[in-house]
């Protein structure tokens, strides 16, 4: 098997669309060097919209303890070492998806997903967990929604939200 260096891998994921992207990179994980391929996961994580459907696939492959060094910038290294050893966040979604891996440590930011176009639910609800700092496997900086990766968040509440008090929608 012919090997595919992390240059090629990024070009190939960027062809995919963003519902087929994390497809693509699951499929070059066996062609890559494993450092290579969680700095290539790390860097297409929040260009992938459907992580929910390979949610299972990723936990087996990546554990649940952190942090994964190679899925993060300089950037991102230095706002997960400044965590506390507990944290505290949210997740904007539908009752179907509770149990994703993305959580953001603001409210305000979780808030706004279930009204986006492209998440839009029936039924948006905040969900608020806690999560251990050694279960958080990276943390997401580049589109300002201080995202936190993890398959450990324990819920804490739930609460509904309504179209007309979110700015989004």
């Amino acid at each position: 098997m012919e090997f595919v260096a992390y240059e090629e891998a990024c070009e190939r994921s960027l062809m995919s669309s963003s519902y087929s992207r994390l497809e693509t990179v699951l499929s070059l994980r066996p062609r890559m060097q494993p450092d290579e391929w969680l700095r290539l996961l790390g860097e297409m994580w929040t260009c992938c919209d459907n992580i929910g459907l390979y949610r299972l696939r990723l936990r087996s492959l990546v554990g649940t303890d952190g942090p994964i060094r190679e899925m993060m910038n300089e950037a991102e290294h230095v706002a997960y070492d400044a965590l506390p050893d507990a944290i505290t966040v949210f997740r904007g979604c539908g009752p179907h998806n509770m149990l994703g891996a993305s959580w953001t440590t603001d409210r305000a930011v979780a808030a706004q997903f279930p009204f986006l176009h492209r998440y839009r639910t029936n039924d948006p609800i905040l969900v608020t967990g806690k999560v251990k700092k050694k279960n958080i496997l990276a943390v997401k900086l580049d589109r300002e929604e201080f995202e936190v990766i993890t398959f450990s968040a324990r819920k804490v509440s739930v609460e509904l939200l309504h179209a007309e008090l979110n700015p989004a929608s």
